[in-house]
């Protein structure tokens, strides 16, 4: 709001005793504010926004934004960010991958269960049971895959017959912790998620929280 301040000197002279007194009066004008030149904002025409989703004690990742990722909470682990050989086997209802680093088979079924088995598969053992005949175009996996495969029945039902062989390949690998951190500003591990990207450039999460995957 503007204020104007207009000083009026009024001179009085008043006649007494043979002299003369001066008083300055200072007389303040506030001017009048200007009306706006657009309608006032009503309530209906403010803008809202959902409530924020309460705090989860697992984060999860989040699609990078123009922004720039997300940055962790003070005290969280970074993510762990690898080239890495893995296998990879392509069958009727899921897949196989094998992983160097830490030798074990992952298997992922099409009803999106993610299961992991320790690579015992030694060399000298039977590759393939040659008592297994598979229907024509299919296969059978052989050594660490085909070891997995025929002895565990819950496999090879849910996973079928392989399409193709098995290929191996290096690929980006990432691993994004999960947890909290307490109210003592402590990191208290928990479930993660795995990222691989496959033979094919797909991406595919693996979540240890509730066994399960999924593509991006």
């Amino acid at each position: 709001m503007r204020k104007l301040i207009l000083a009026l000197s009024l001179l009085a002279i008043i006649a007494a005793g043979g002299g003369c007194v001066t008083n300055t009066v200072m007389v303040v004008v506030t001017a009048t504010p200007e009306p706006p030149t657009t309608a006032p904002q009503t309530v209906e025409s403010i803008p809202t926004t959902e409530p924020p989703p309460p705090p989860t004690t697992t984060p999860t990742a989040t699609p990078e934004s123009t922004a720039g990722p997300t940055p962790l909470p003070e005290g969280f682990p970074t993510p762990v960010a690898a080239r890495i050989l893995v296998a990879e086997q392509v069958f009727e209802r899921g897949r196989m991958f094998w992983l160097e680093p830490s030798k074990e088979i992952w298997v992922i079924t099409e009803d999106d269960k993610w299961t992991r088995f320790p690579d015992t598969f030694e060399e000298g053992e039977a590759e393939y049971d040659p008592a297994l005949t598979p229907p024509a175009g299919l296969r059978q996996p052989i050594r660490g895959f085909g070891k997995v495969w025929r002895e565990n029945d819950s496999v090879r039902a849910a996973l079928g017959w392989a399409k193709d062989v098995e290929y191996g390949y290096t690929t980006d690998y990432r691993y994004d912790h999960g947890g909290s951190i307490d109210r003592a500003g402590d990191y208290e591990a928990g479930p993660g998620v795995h990222t691989l990207v496959t033979l094919g450039n797909e991406t595919v999460h693996f979540y240890e929280a509730d066994g399960t995957w999924s593509f991006e």
